[in-house]
């Protein structure tokens, strides 16, 4: 079941700045500092900032892989 306060980003290509954090699991503060330094492009719809699903994942995807300590 879904909780009201969970938003449904499921095949949608153009996402919030909240949904874009709920899918990457990080906070608005790291969201903004992404955007601001470019390495999260955005698009503007007037005053909205709308982060591409696809652009997320890029990004997501690039991010250095974790190897735990001693493999």
């Amino acid at each position: 079941m879904r909780n009201d306060n969970e938003q449904d980003t499921t095949g949608r290509v153009g996402l919030s700045v909240d949904e874009a954090c709920h899918v990457a699991g990080i906070g608005k503060t790291r969201m903004y500092e992404l955007l601001r330094s470019g390495s999260v492009p955005a698009r503007r719809i007037g005053r909205r900032i709308i982060i591409l699903r696809s652009d997320l994942l890029a990004w997501m995807d690039a991010l250095p892989r974790w190897e735990p300590e001693g493999t």
